[in-house]
């Protein structure tokens, strides 16, 4: 009697199962990439995690390390472009300070060295550059407008002198909308200069007078380190005698030269006059630290 039983239909279901394993194949690489980027970025965003605990704790070499690793982790625009703030700000501050690493314990550790206390040099220009490179990087990955990163792109360059580079941040800035109080300034005293609107003092240009201001705090910190000298700064002083668009010329390490432009800053003038009418003008202003005195205008 024939077999009535239907045969199997095994070969189909093999074709399908190398079928199913060639998919698999093809989507395997696939899924572990994507699994790595996942690693990939958090690791990068916890890596940025630290470097901003490090910038808020002042070791600002540590801080900077860390957000260049996080630059070459992360795939993520938004990751790079926070971390790039972070290089930025570390190296400003770096530069503005003169210590790279300037926390409580570090502070500690160098007061009480043997010897004593040993002044830090001031740092050179080519660390402030690094930082417009840093936060040029950050306005490049949000094109939109980030306040933050545009406002310390710009006033980096202007502490560099390179005020037609950051007269083009501050202008794009001013375009997309941006109500920062700090980088109008910026951009007001910048365009002034560019048209020519703004005075130097000599000539037929009277100087301004300075009416009140108190002199700057000297920090005990510098104090211990025996830093003394001299910073000086180019201010603009507008026809009501009130400074603008301060930045340093020569500068002090240990917060010298911010004690000095934020004492500066609330200074008062009897304004620069050209016909008799106050105008504003360019003024260079000079601040002495000694030790054994107040600090003051020399």
């Amino acid at each position: 009697m024939p077999n009535s039983q239907p045969t199997p239909r095994r070969a189909p279901r093999a074709a399908a199962a190398t079928l199913l394993l060639l998919i698999w194949g093809t989507l395997t690489p696939g899924i572990a990439a994507a699994d790595q980027r996942l690693e990939r970025e958090e690791e990068a965003a916890n890596v940025l995690a630290d470097a901003n605990e490090h910038l808020e704790l002042r070791r600002y070499d540590v801080a900077a390390e860390a957000a260049r690793r996080v630059m070459s982790l992360a795939d993520s625009d938004h990751l790079e472009m926070n971390a790039a703030v972070v290089l930025g700000l570390a190296l400003h501050r770096q530069w503005s300070l003169g210590l790279d690493d300037a926390s409580e314990e570090r502070l500690k550790r160098l007061l009480g060295a043997p010897g004593g206390a040993r002044v830090p040099p001031t740092p050179d220009d080519e660390l402030l550059a690094e930082a417009v490179a840093a936060f040029r990087r950050a306005v490049d990955l949000d094109p939109e407008g980030r306040t933050s990163a545009r406002f310390n792109l710009a006033l980096a360059l202007y502490y560099l002198q390179r005020d037609a580079e950051a007269l083009v941040v501050t202008a794009d800035y001013v375009q997309r909308g941006g109500t920062d109080p700090e980088v109008l300034a910026l951009h007001t005293c910048l365009n002034l200069d560019e048209k020519g609107e703004l005075q130097r003092v000599g000539g037929e240009v009277g100087r301004p007078e300075k009416i009140v201001g108190a002199n700057p705090t000297y920090h005990d910190v510098a104090r211990a380190f025996g830093v003394e000298g001299t910073v000086i700064l180019e201010a603009v002083i507008d026809e009501a005698g009130d400074i603008r668009c301060l930045r340093p010329l020569k500068r002090l390490p240990l917060g010298m030269t911010e004690a000095a432009m934020q004492a500066v800053h609330a200074w008062k003038f009897k304004p620069a006059t050209l016909d008799g009418q106050p105008v504003k003008v360019y003024y260079t202003l000079t601040v002495s630290f000694m030790i054994d005195r107040t600090p003051g205008p020399s």
